[in-house]
């Protein structure tokens, strides 16, 4: 088992290593950018201020079309919410039911200030594959949109996917996902938060 002491030296090792070439350089401008565009990169901004505002306990109520058109099958539940790693990240836990059985599912949010990306991860207990989706932060209407793709068994092809995570306000949140087919959109899931903590 890595100890957190070491972590951390490897970590600032890493760090030295790969700035060696700009360090070994003449003047100290190269240092001095190197080391200003690490600290830009890790630090938290205003799209992690946005994300750290979802942290407590939701509860939420879910709408599912398995056919477009159809009448969507309605579920509850709950989600709780935190931040980690030094308020980088947004960790969301979602419990409930779905089609009749327990649901539980995790997400994972991040932004990078590199790449100005917003990466989400989904895992849930209704399979074992893992959902990745990238996109982007829409500051002006608090909205996050992503797009991304999931195994599917049947098929056993990706299914192609597109969410969007509209924050209102502090007490309401809102998701909705759409599968992709043939270029087009067929919303599949409709989710509406309201704080309950």
């Amino acid at each position: 088992m890595i100890t957190g002491s070491l972590l951390r030296c490897s970590l600032l090792c890493l760090v030295l290593f790969s700035s060696y070439p700009l360090f070994g350089q003449d003047t100290s401008t190269d240092a001095t950018a190197a080391q200003k565009a690490w600290m830009d990169y890790m630090t938290p901004g205003p799209a992690h201020k946005m994300m750290a505002e979802s942290v407590g306990e939701w509860t939420y109520k879910m709408k599912m079309w398995l056919s477009p058109g159809g009448e969507p099958m309605l579920s509850e539940g709950t989600s709780s919410v935190e931040m980690f790693l030094g308020g980088r990240y947004l960790k969301a836990i979602r419990k409930g039911s779905m089609m009749g059985m327990p649901f539980e599912g995790w997400s994972l949010m991040g932004y990078d200030n590199l790449t100005k990306e917003v990466t989400v991860v989904w895992y849930d207990n209704m399979g074992t594959g893992t959902a990745v989706a990238k996109g982007t932060y829409d500051k002006p209407t608090n909205t996050v949109t992503v797009h991304g793709s999931f195994p599917e068994p049947v098929s056993g092809k990706d299914i192609a996917f597109k969410e969007v995570f509209k924050f209102s306000d502090k007490d309401n949140q809102s998701m909705e996902y759409f599968n992709i087919k043939d270029g087009k959109e067929i919303k599949f899931l409709e989710v509406a938060y309201v704080r309950s903590k």
